[in-house]
């Protein structure tokens, strides 16, 4: 499944997750997944607009490895 920064600040992004779209299940297990990733602080799904936000802590993560970390989780187990 296809994820894509939509927007990014300095310890933020903002994905655009269209299998998340209607989908809680997907979303719940994508925040799941991300919350035991080491520099993730913390992460929000929005089922009706199809977007994650991610707070991370840039010394130990970019707003790219958020994005690789999560396209790696929605590839096997929640798209």
């Amino acid at each position: 499944m296809s994820l894509q920064i939509q927007h990014s600040l300095p310890e933020r992004v903002r994905i655009r997750a269209p299998f998340v779209r209607n989908n809680a299940a997907a979303a719940h297990a994508l925040e799941q997944y991300a919350k035991d990733i080491e520099g993730i602080q913390w992460i929000r799904a929005n089922t009706k607009c199809a977007t994650i936000v991610v707070r991370f802590n840039q010394s130990m993560l970019s707003a790219m490895d958020v994005l690789h970390l999560l396209q790696q989780q929605s590839r096997w187990g929640t798209a």
